[in-house]
């Protein structure tokens, strides 16, 4: 089993992309919360049509522009649930200043075939739990096994099947992906 790491840099090189993006000029602490704070009302539209997963709900297929740009699941609905309002507004800001487009029912199509035949390799997990890296021609993510279950699966898009990671072998940021994936 391989060992994995965070590449922290990468991480404030995204979110000084999401401060440049958004109009952000002054973040002294150049935290993420400030481009949230920055588009708050705009945020708070998007995200008051979707006030709560249905009952029973365990995931969200997130599209952006009519494409497919991330799958979240996860072990329960109290799960979802709680992490809800983040997820949402996440998401909610790679959609800010995107076009609205139909869903491409192929683009679906496509993207959870690949999620169902793409390739898992294992890695000793940061916290609890085992790490599983899953990559394929239009999906990159990851989940989280611990005590014989999946607690969370995160897929997302990769745009046409462009490869999807770093210069040091991790996969890419959210913004990064999101970006590539919606100029392409």
């Amino acid at each position: 089993m391989g060992q994995r790491s965070v590449d922290q840099g990468e991480v404030w090189a995204d979110i000084s992309a999401l401060h440049t993006e958004m109009g952000v000029e002054d973040s002294p602490t150049e935290a993420m919360q400030d481009a949230f704070d920055r588009r708050r009302n705009d945020l708070n539209d998007i995200v008051s049509a979707w006030p709560g997963p249905d009952s029973g709900q365990t995931g969200v297929f997130v599209c952006v522009a009519g494409r497919p740009i991330a799958l979240d699941s996860f072990d329960r609905p109290e799960t979802l649930t709680k992490l809800w309002s983040r997820l949402l507004s996440g998401y909610a800001l790679d959609a800010l200043g995107k076009d609205s487009a139909p869903l491409q029912d192929s683009a679906v199509d496509a993207f959870l075939r690949t999620a169902a035949a793409a390739t898992a390799t294992t890695h000793r997990g940061l916290g609890l739990g085992i790490d599983v890296v899953l990559t394929g021609d239009l999906i990159v993510g990851n989940a989280l096994a611990w005590d014989e279950g999946v607690v969370h699966v995160a897929l997302f898009a990769r745009p046409d099947g462009k490869d999807d990671s770093t210069e040091t072998g991790q996969i890419a940021g959210p913004r990064a992906r999101a970006h590539r994936l919606l100029e392409s």
